[in-house]
């Protein structure tokens, strides 16, 4: 499990470095879970290994020297940090370049696609992710997204709420509904009996929730409770099977690949 840790206040350098390094050895020892830290410095520098006294005309800040490549770069208030404390002996048996080129893939504008309500095909699920990927989004799909086990919906009501927190609490900028039908209000209780920290979590992780029909009890939970800005728009399953109008399609499409509209609609 990856744990997200966002800091409101400005972390001091020292301090930030020294909670790093002991939560590391705790990882690897295996005694906590991974950390993705969000968070923001006083100004300051950081001195790569490249890093020359002449660099800096006027050293109005603190530098600290690090083991990082490059020169010196500037950190302070509004530039968000993202320090990742992660075990690339589990993950890739430490293989740097694939940790690399999975960063950059994930450092795309990821689209969590979720199916809170009824069951769609599943033979249109890789046509729905080629679509997603089609638009330079990297779309993410639950393994099991649907289960035979349940006639009415697509799963059952624990993996379908579990789902949809996991899109709203991840680090994706888009949340796409498959389809509509029925059962998404059943999620709403367990909305409700989240802990703190996730609440919290999903009211500063702001993001569009596209989705129409069933999907409305999501809508007006999420701009009720946290202030969410989310679009009543077409569904994935609709759009790949070709049974809504094309025009439709694509102002949903200039709304959401439009970053500077898109960051309104989240901020």
């Amino acid at each position: 499990m990856t744990e997200w840790l966002i800091s409101n206040q400005l972390i001091d350098y020292n301090c930030a470095v020294k909670s790093m390094e002991e939560k590391i050895q705790q990882i690897h020892n295996n005694s906590a879970d991974e950390l993705v830290w969000l968070l923001q410095h006083p100004p300051l520098y950081t001195a790569g290994i490249s890093a020359t006294a002449d660099d800096i005309v006027e050293k109005l800040f603190p530098i600290y020297k690090t083991g990082r490549g490059g020169k010196h770069t500037y950190h302070g208030p509004g530039q968000r940090i993202i320090y990742l404390m992660l075990n690339l002996k589990k993950r890739n048996k430490c293989d740097i370049k694939l940790y690399i080129r999975d960063l950059s893939i994930h450092a795309m504008d990821q689209v969590d696609i979720i199916a809170p309500s009824s069951k769609g095909k599943e033979s249109d699920l890789t046509t729905i992710k080629e679509y997603v990927e089609a638009l330079d989004f990297n779309p993410h799909i639950s393994e099991k997204i649907y289960s035979n086990d349940n006639p009415f919906y697509s799963n059952s009501d624990e993996f379908r709420a579990n789902d949809l927190v996991s899109a709203l609490t991840g680090d994706s900028k888009i949340i796409w509904c498959i389809r509509g039908g029925e059962g998404a209000s059943r999620l709403i209780p367990y909305l409700e009996k989240l802990p703190n920290d996730k609440k919290e979590r999903i009211a500063q992780n702001k993001k569009i929730l596209i989705g129409y029909s069933d999907i409305t009890a999501l809508h007006i939970h999420l701009q009720a409770k946290y202030d969410w800005q989310t679009l009543h728009g077409t569904m994935l399953e609709m759009i790949v099977n070709n049974s809504v109008s094309e025009s439709s399609v694509e102002k949903l499409k200039e709304l959401i690949l439009n970053k500077r509209i898109l960051s309104d609609l989240i901020s």
